[in-house]
C-alpha cells in the first residue's frame, strides 16, 4: 500500500494533475447545461427574428407584385401575362417597387419592359 502511494505521489508530482472535486465538477456539468440552453434560447430568437424579417419582405413582395399585376391587366391586357411571368421572377422590392410606379405614372410599354429586363436578368 505505501508503495502504491508513493507511486501515485511520483505520477501526481510528474505531471501535475489537476484535481478535479466533485463540487467542481457538478459545477461545470451546471455551467455547461446552462450555456447549452442560454445558446438554444438565442438560436430560437435569432430564428424567430429571421423568419418575420423574411416574413415581412414576402408580404411586401407579394403586394407589389399584386399592384403590377393589376396595372399590367389595366394598362397593357394583351402582354399582361407575360410581362406579369417576367415580373414574379424579380426578387429586389426596390426594382419592384420602380415598376410600380412607372404603371401608376402612366410610362409607356418600353419602359415598363426595359424596367422588368430579361427573363434570365438577375433579379439583384
Amino acid at each position: 500500500e505505501e508503495q502504491f502511494r508513493d507511486e501515485v505521489e511520483k505520477m501526481e508530482k510528474g505531471e501535475k494533475m489537476a484535481y478535479v472535486t466533485s463540487i467542481e465538477r457538478l459545477g461545470i456539468e451546471k455551467g455547461e447545461r446552462l450555456g447549452i440552453k442560454k445558446g438554444e434560447r438565442l438560436g430560437i430568437e435569432k430564428g424567430e427574428r429571421l423568419g418575420i424579417e423574411k416574413g415581412e419582405r414576402l408580404g411586401v413582395q407579394k403586394g407589389l407584385l399584386e399592384a403590377i399585376d393589376v396595372g399590367l391587366s389595366v394598362r397593357f391586357p394583351a402582354q399582361a401575362a407575360e410581362l406579369l411571368a417576367r415580373a414574379r421572377s424579380i426578387e429586389a422590392i426596390e426594382r419592384l417597387r420602380a415598376i410600380t410606379r412607372a404603371l401608376s405614372s402612366g410610362e409607356p410599354l418600353e419602359a415598363i419592359e426595359a424596367l422588368l429586363g430579361s427573363a434570365e436578368e438577375p433579379s439583384e
